[in-house]
């Protein structure tokens, strides 16, 4: 009888767990009404593509998968929060390992060329050897390729 009081509190308390939970600290739920949290965080300090993914590393993340929904909700995030809008900030996509072919960093996923996400003026990235990272810019926060040496602020996502 014991273990069966034991497994109910136990799923009572996986029951009224919220997705708020599984994002620690420092990370925060962008899409609290998703089946699977968004938990990202935005960092202060700027430095190149590969310093930002370590500093992600390092908090158990990677720099953000910020593609489909998530892109317009980060971009929403971004022009509400005044000590944001004037920064870019480098996401996880790479085209390093195959020049011209996009890829996130964090599992290996090809990232399709073309919008919504990729700035209009440059719908197919191809900057050369010089051109490997991704990030998102004043104003509309598109996707663009740079230098990796440039230095931008980071997002890191946690992925539970």
């Amino acid at each position: 009888m014991k273990w069966i009081t034991t497994l109910a509190v136990a799923a009572a308390a996986v029951g009224f767990s919220s997705t708020e939970d599984v994002c620690p600290p420092p990370f925060t739920n962008y899409d609290p009404g998703s089946v699977v949290p968004k938990c990202l965080t935005f960092l202060s300090s700027a430095g190149t593509w590969s310093s930002m993914l370590e500093v992600c590393k390092m908090m158990s993340g990677s720099l953000a998968v910020v593609n489909d929904d998530l892109h317009n909700i980060v971009y929403k995030h971004i022009i509400n929060t005044p000590a944001l809008t004037d920064k870019c900030f480098w996401i996880g996509g790479t085209d390093k390992f195959h020049e011209g072919t996009w890829v996130w960093e964090h599992d290996g996923s090809e990232i399709p060329l073309g919008g919504p996400h990729w700035d209009p003026c440059e719908p197919e990235p191809n900057g050369d050897e010089k051109e490997n990272s991704l990030a998102i810019c004043p104003s509309r926060y598109y996707y663009k390729d740079y230098p990796s040496d440039r230095e931008h602020h980071g997002i890191c996502q946690y992925f539970p």
